[in-house]
């Protein structure tokens, strides 16, 4: 599949939100603890608006050759707390990189997190961050391939007797 990538415009919304529907069903599906589903999208236009018009952040989307949206990278630049116990710096967030089924295993994964560490360093940002759920073993190797380690570790625990037990 040929592809090209390019940055988000407003007009863009309709295939950020569809494309933000795939992954978000995919959480769900996995995680159902965790994600529940909404009515209309996961995120308000009004969110995403901002986001694409923020100096701090960018929307990159992967297009097939006959135009059609089939992969989508959200970034945030971020700097560590002002407190004595962080060194400060300034890093790029990945948000998001989602790339939908009928693409998927064609580079295009690849090319967006090229594209997000170009936008990085064109700020003179030299450390991208992301978060990724255990249950996505092909974004976590997609990760790994791209030299990206981890970092920290989130853990969780369901307790007996919690509040949503009591609630049943």
């Amino acid at each position: 599949m040929q592809f090209h990538v390019r940055q988000a415009a407003p007009e863009d919304l309709p295939a950020i939100q569809r494309i933000y529907a795939y992954a978000d069903a995919c959480h769900l599906a996995a995680l159902p603890q965790f994600f529940r589903e909404s009515e209309g999208p996961a995120r308000s236009d009004a969110y995403l608006l901002e986001g694409l018009r923020s100096g701090m952040a960018a929307f990159f989307l992967a297009e097939s050759a006959d135009g059609e949206p089939v992969g989508l990278m959200h970034l945030v630049e971020r700097a560590a707390p002002d407190i004595p116990l962080f060194r400060p710096r300034r890093y790029v967030v990945i948000e998001g990189l989602v790339v939908l089924p009928e693409a998927q295993q064609r580079g295009i994964g690849s090319a967006l997190l090229r594209q997000a560490e170009a936008w990085a360093l064109e700020r003179g940002i030299a450390q991208m961050e992301l978060s990724v759920w255990e249950f996505n073993d092909v974004a976590r190797r997609l990760y790994e391939r791209m030299g990206y380690a981890t970092l920290r570790r989130g853990m969780w625990k369901e307790l007996a007797g919690s509040a949503e037990e009591a609630d049943g």
